[in-house]
């Protein structure tokens, strides 16, 4: 990866480590409210690609009651462009991880799942004062997070996205 003044300014504003580290966390919180367990380590793998992908955030359903299984039956184009999404972007989620790690907002727990740290502060004027874009990648990610919690299984939910270890 490029230093970031070397960066495109599209790439270091859209996938810069605070802005997906916050994603994760937010998909975190909402995903360990659902599921009452950590989240698994490779899901912030899926919810950069699915939430800053701006077809993809906006074909998501509006409610977790419409299954993961159902949306991507009804969104082939969609699964299809995921890993290639996913090994693009994996670097930013690297980073975001680390970064999260670092600041203390994320940890890892005993069983390598990710659970919350800190909250991270500002978090509430950071929402009230971005765009519209950023405020709905906001609420997509803790959408995401909700419904990956009662998606199924780790392994199951790999493969209805079609990515492969």
């Amino acid at each position: 990866m490029s230093s970031w003044p070397a960066r495109p300014r599209e790439e270091a504003n859209l996938l810069n480590p605070p802005f997906c580290s916050l994603l994760v966390i937010l998909a975190t919180d909402h995903y360990q409210k659902a599921a009452k367990t950590s989240f698994p380590f490779v899901y912030p793998f899926l919810i950069i690609p699915i939430v800053l992908h701006k077809a993809t955030r906006e074909a998501l359903p509006k409610s977790t009651l419409k299954s993961l299984s159902t949306w991507i039956e009804e969104n082939p184009t969609l699964r299809a462009l995921l890993p290639d999404n996913v090994r693009s972007v994996r670097p930013f989620v690297q980073e975001a991880l680390l970064y999260g790690l670092v600041h203390g907002c994320l940890e890892i727990d005993d069983s390598g799942g990710i659970i919350l740290g800190r909250k991270p502060r500002g978090l509430a004027g950071y929402e009230t004062g971005s765009s519209d874009e950023v405020r709905d990648c906001l609420k997509r990610a803790q959408f995401v997070g909700r419904w990956l919690a009662t998606a199924g299984s780790v392994p199951t939910v790999m493969a209805l996205w079609g990515i492969h270890p």
